[in-house]
C-alpha cells in the first residue's frame, strides 16, 4: 500500500519537474547564447564572455538540483530528514499549492514596471529612472510607509551607482 502523504505529493512534484526543465532549458539556452559572446580584442584576460557564461553554469546547476530533487519526491524517496508527524495536516499545507490573491496581478504589475525601467532608461538617466522603479517595486510588494517608497528606493539607487557608475565604471 502506498503513502497517503506519498501520493499528495505526485501532482506538486510533477509540477516542479516542469518547473525544473523549464530552468533548465533557459540555462541551456543561456550557456548557448555566452558562448556565443566574441571578445573583440585577442587575449589571456577572462573576456566578456566570463560572466554570463559564470551565471548560466549556476543557473544549470541549480536547475538540477531542482530536478533531483523534484525526480526524488516523485519516486517517494524521502528528500528531508525525517520528522516526527503531526497529528493533522499543517493549517497552511493546502494554502501553499494555491495562487495567493493578487499574486497574478503583482507579478504582471512588477513585469510591466520592468519594462517600463528598460523604456524609460532609453530616454532618462539612470539616476532618475532607477529610484521610480525601486519605489514601484517597492509598492507592488506591498510598501507603503515613506520609507520603504522614498528612503529604499534612493538608497538602492546610490549604491548601485556606486558600485557600477563609480567603482566598475561602467556607463549608466
Amino acid at each position: 500500500m502506498r503513502n497517503p502523504k506519498i501520493v499528495r505529493a505526485a501532482r506538486p512534484a510533477a509540477r516542479e519537474i516542469l518547473i525544473a526543465c523549464g530552468a533548465l532549458a533557459l540555462a541551456a539556452a543561456a550557456l548557448v547564447s555566452a558562448a556565443r559572446i566574441d571578445s573583440a580584442v585577442r587575449s589571456q584576460d577572462i573576456g566578456p564572455a566570463a560572466w554570463p557564461l559564470a551565471l548560466a553554469a549556476g543557473m544549470a546547476v541549480f536547475a538540477l538540483a531542482m530536478l533531483a530533487r523534484a525526480l526524488a519526491t516523485a519516486r517517494g524517496t524521502p528528500v528531508d530528514p525525517p520528522q516526527a508527524e503531526p497529528a493533522e495536516p499543517a493549517e497552511g499545507a493546502q494554502a501553499a499549492e494555491e495562487i495567493a490573491p493578487g499574486g497574478v496581478v503583482k507579478v504582471v504589475a512588477a513585469l510591466t514596471a520592468f519594462v517600463a525601467y528598460g523604456a524609460a532608461w532609453q530616454v532618462l538617466d539612470f539616476r532618475v529612472c532607477t529610484p521610480l522603479l525601486a519605489a514601484a517595486l517597492a509598492a507592488i510588494g506591498g510598501g507603503r510607509n515613506r520609507r520603504s517608497l522614498l528612503a529604499f528606493p534612493i538608497g538602492v539607487t546610490a549604491l548601485l551607482w556606486l558600485l557600477f557608475g563609480y567603482l566598475l565604471e561602467v556607463p549608466l
